[in-house]
C-alpha cells in the first residue's frame, strides 16, 4: 500500500483524509487506511452527473501464504510452512530474497481481545 501511494503522488494524485473537504476534489486523488487504498480520478470541471466507471484490483494474489502452524524443522534447521495461493510463478521468485508482509492478529490483553497490526 505504502508503494502504490508513493507511485500516486509522483503521478500527480494527492491524498485526502478523512477530515478534508472532497467537495469539487478534482484530478486524481487517493485514501489510505488500515492497509488498504482506493484511487479515483476526476477529469477537470467534469459535472456531478457524468457516469463513472470503476476498475478493482488485490495485490494479495500470487503469493506465498504462511501455514497456520508453521513451525517445522529438519536436519537442526528451522523452518516457516508456507502454501502456494494464486498463480505463483515460483521460477522467478525462488532465485531472490523473499520479505514477510501481510496483517497478524495477536491477542490483545488478559481478556483475550485481538488487536492486529500490519
Amino acid at each position: 500500500v505504502a508503494s502504490a501511494a508513493q507511485r500516486l503522488e509522483k503521478a500527480g494524485f494527492r491524498e485526502l483524509l478523512g477530515t478534508d473537504d472532497w467537495t469539487g476534489a478534482s484530478g486524481g486523488c487517493f485514501v489510505s487506511r488500515a492497509g488498504a487504498l482506493i484511487a479515483w480520478y476526476v477529469p477537470e470541471g467534469a459535472p456531478a452527473h457524468t457516469p463513472f466507471r470503476i476498475v478493482g484490483t488485490h495485490t494479495d494474489s500470487p503469493n506465498l501464504r504462511i501455514k497456520p502452524a508453521p513451525d517445522t524443522g529438519s536436519s537442526g534447521w528451522r523452518q516457516i510452512g508456507v502454501e502456494i495461493y494464486g498463480g505463483v510463478p515460483l521460477n522467478t521468485w525462488l532465485d531472490r530474497d523473499l520479505g514477510i508482509s501481510g496483517r497478524l492478529a495477536l491477542r490483545g490483553g488478559p481478556d483475550g481481545t485481538p488487536r492486529s497490526s500490519l
